[in-house]
C-alpha cells in the first residue's frame, strides 16, 4: 500500500436523465489524496446512457440508451461518442438494439463486435463494431419457473470464444459460442443458479479460470470453476452483515487489477463488500463491509487498486473510497453532486 498513486483520476459517468437534471454523459476529475471531485465536460444529450464502455484505443465511448421506445420505434438504442478530443464528448452515431431498455454494454478486441444486454425482453444485441450496425438479436426464452427474462449483462468470456449473457429473470448464466470463420454467434449453454437469486453481473480471474457472479436479489456474490463455456459452482457468500434485516439489492461487482481482491455493492445497506481471493483455488474470505457515503450504490469502478470512485444512484452524487495500508475502506472528502449518477468508467483504471 506504499505505492505512490497519481494525483488525480479522470472518469466518464453514465446517468439517467428521465426524472433528473442530468445532461447526459459527463467527464470528471477526482483528486486521488483529498476526494475533491470537478466536472470537466458533458456531452451531447441523448436520454438515459446508463452504461458505457470504450473503444479499445478509447477514441470511441458506447452507451445505451436505456428506453422503451427510441425516436418512435420499439425498445432502445446504443450511441457512439467521439472522445478522440479530450475536452468533448460528441455523438456519432445511435442504433436500435432490438430489444427493451438496455442497461449494460460492452466491447471486444478479438471479434469486433458490441455487445448489449436489453433488461426490458431478455434480447442480447450483437452488434459489427465497423460500421456499427446490429448483426444479431438473440430473445432469451420464458420457462415455467422463470417467466420473465431479464438480460442485464454480456460479455466475451477470456479466450474469445463465448459470449456470457447474465439473465436476471431467468436465474441464469447463459453462453454463446462463437463461430471466427462464419463471424456467427449460436447457442451453447445455459447455467442455471439457485431460483430467487437474481444474478446481474460476472467478473473473471486474470488467469480466466474463475468467474464471480453478483446476486442482486439474495445479496449474494457467486463463485464458479469455469472452462470452455461452461459454469460449475464452488462457492455461495453474502455481502450483508448478520443481524442486517432491511431491503437491500446488489449491483455491480468488480475484481481488482492483480486478482486478489473482489468487491460487491449493497444497495439499501449503502456499503461495499470485499472479499481477499484465495490464490490457489479462487475462493473467497469476506473482508469487510464499508459504508459507500452515499444511498443506492449502481455501480463503482477501481482506480489503482486502492481507489474507487462510486455512482450513488438515489442521493445523485458520487463518492470517493481509498484503502489504507490495512485494506480498510474509507470515504475521502465529500460527495459530489451529480444527478441520475449509475455508471462509472475511469480513463487509466
Amino acid at each position: 500500500m506504499e505505492k505512490k498513486l497519481n494525483n488525480t483520476a479522470a472518469f466518464y459517468v453514465g446517468t439517467y436523465t428521465d426524472g433528473t437534471l442530468s445532461e447526459g454523459i459527463y467527464k470528471c476529475e477526482v483528486n486521488l489524496e483529498t476526494g475533491i471531485f470537478k466536472a470537466l465536460a458533458s456531452g451531447d444529450f441523448v436520454k438515459n446512457p446508463s452504461y458505457l464502455a470504450f473503444s479499445p484505443d478509447k477514441k470511441k465511448l458506447y452507451a445505451v440508451l436505456e428506453t422503451e421506445q427510441y425516436e418512435g420505434a420499439y425498445g432502445g438504442a446504443a450511441a457512439v461518442f467521439n472522445i478522440s478530443d479530450p475536452d468533448k464528448i460528441t455523438l456519432a452515431q445511435t442504433a436500435l438494439t432490438g430489444g427493451s431498455a438496455p442497461c449494460h454494454i460492452s466491447v471486444d478486441t478479438a471479434t469486433k463486435h458490441v455487445f448489449a444486454a436489453n433488461y426490458g425482453d431478455g434480447v442480447v444485441s450483437v452488434f459489427n463494431a465497423d460500421g456499427f450496425t446490429l448483426s444479431a438479436a438473440f430473445k432469451h426464452q420464458p420457462t415455467a419457473q422463470n417467466p420473465t427474462p431479464h438480460a442485464h449483462f454480456t460479455a466475451m468470456a477470456p479466450g474469445g470464444k463465448y459470449l456470457c449473457a447474465v439473465d436476471l429473470g431467468l436465474d441464469a448464466i447463459i453462453t454463446y459460442e462463437y463461430d471466427d470463420a462464419r463471424g456467427k454467434f449460436s447457442l451453447f449453454e445455459p447455467c442455471p443458479v439457485a431460483t430467487g437469486s437474481g444474478p446481474r453481473h460476472i467478473v473473471f480471474s486474470p488467469d480466466g479460470k474463475t468467474a464471480y457472479a453478483v446476486h442482486e436479489l439474495s445479496s449474494e456474490v457467486e463463485a464458479f470453476d469455469y472452462k470452455d463455456g461452461r459454469f460449475a459452482s464452488k462457492q455461495k457468500l453474502g455481502t450483508l452483515p448478520e443481524g442486517f434485516a432491511g431491503e437491500n439489492s446488489c449491483a455491480a461487482i468488480k475484481i481488482s487489477a492483480d486478482g486478489k481482491k473482489l468487491f460487491a455493492s449493497n444497495r439499501g445497506h449503502d456499503s461495499i463488500a470485499v472479499y481477499d481471493i484465495d490464490e490457489g483455488n479462487g475462493l473467497l474470505n469476506r473482508k469487510g463491509i464499508y459504508g459507500c457515503g452515499g444511498r443506492s450504490p449502481r455501480d463503482f469502478a477501481l482506480v489503482h487498486d486502492e481507489c474507487m470512485i462510486v455512482a450513488n444512484q438515489d442521493s445523485n452524487a458520487i463518492t470517493l473510497l481509498k484503502a489504507d495500508e490495512n485494506g480498510n475502506w474509507a470515504q475521502v472528502g465529500d460527495a459530489f453532486p451529480l444527478p441520475g449518477a449509475v455508471c462509472v468508467l475511469p480513463v487509466l483504471a
